[in-house]
């Protein structure tokens, strides 16, 4: 089989571009391209939020047609084979070994194990859900702490739901008050009376007098945003502002959220909606694939 021409090290996930300058390869010079900080594996069940991240990861690399099948197989093409072992790489250091087992072959295309991956987490359905549902009519509490058992509870739910079996909010409330061990029996009678439920995880380890110790993180980009949501003061201008500010200014104000500001060079989105520095559009355009054009047309466009 043939070697690599670019390489994914496996403890950084990072894509290294090939630097040919063909169609469907990143173009030369371009910043190596993250990817994401999933493993696919049989135990964690994430299928679906790991061919987010690798779609992503590969769109913005400028290779996803490798995986979709937009870009024409030419195996004898140099610039088309260098691009497909480079997301061979990817992919293969995105997948645990118990999974690789079942996937690999010899002389395979990108495609061909996007494919293989696809069709062993989607396979049997019907009997995954018949031993998921099983387990999460069963999970009980036990010695786990109370976020512990939330958590498992949550995952279930997710795996559930990666393979068409949905679990409303509410069914996931009830099934996780039924496990609670007997001590918490009387909160969770209280609490399964209560109309609407409380949301799930955060409302209800709330309830449970188990609240979470951190914070939820919300990113915003407006400065005046992120002061309205910690300064109660009310100004001319800010009377009229929507009801949402106030609900937001709430939970800022009991810990439960904190309102983070992002930089200008972390908004990629602004370089198609506003104008920027010279520097900051270069680097944006860069991060969307694009190059000069090979050669000048007539009048220099």
């Amino acid at each position: 089989m043939a070697t690599y021409p670019s390489a994914v090290s496996p403890a950084s996930s990072t894509i290294v571009p090939a630097n040919n300058g063909a169609p469907g390869t990143l173009p030369s010079g371009s910043a190596p391209r993250q990817v994401g900080p999933v493993v696919l594996s049989f135990d964690a069940g994430n299928y679906t939020k790991w061919a987010i991240y690798m779609r992503a990861s590969l769109g913005r690399a400028g290779l996803i047609g490798h995986i979709d099948g937009t870009t024409a197989a030419t195996p004898t093409d140099a610039a088309w084979a260098s691009a497909d072992y480079t997301v061979l790489n990817v992919l293969h250091a995105a997948i645990d070994e118990d999974v690789a087992d079942m996937v690999l072959s010899r002389d395979q295309t990108a495609r061909q194990l996007w494919l293989a991956v696809l069709e062993l987490f989607s396979a049997n359905k019907a009997s995954k859900v018949i031993y998921l549902d099983f387990d999460f009519r069963q999970l009980v509490q036990g010695a786990s702490s109370i976020t512990e058992y939330c958590r498992s509870q949550k995952k279930i739910a997710d795996a559930l739901f990666e393979n068409d079996s949905h679990v409303s909010d509410r069914t996931l409330v009830l099934n996780t008050l039924h496990g609670l061990v007997p001590r918490f029996s009387s909160a969770a009678t209280v609490i399964s009376m209560t109309d609407p439920l409380p949301t799930f995880l955060r409302e209800l380890l709330q309830e449970l007098h188990r609240p979470l110790a951190t914070a939820m993180i919300v990113y915003c980009d407006n400065v005046s945003a992120i002061y309205m949501s910690s300064n109660p003061v009310q100004h001319r201008r800010t009377k009229h502002i929507e009801i949402d500010i106030h609900f937001v200014r709430e939970r800022v104000s009991l810990g439960e959220v904190r309102v983070l500001h992002v930089p200008s060079a972390l908004q990629f989105a602004d370089v198609m909606t506003k104008g920027l520095p010279s520097q900051l559009f270069l680097d944006f355009r860069s991060s969307l694939c694009i190059r000069e054009p090979p050669a000048a047309t007539a009048g220099g466009c």
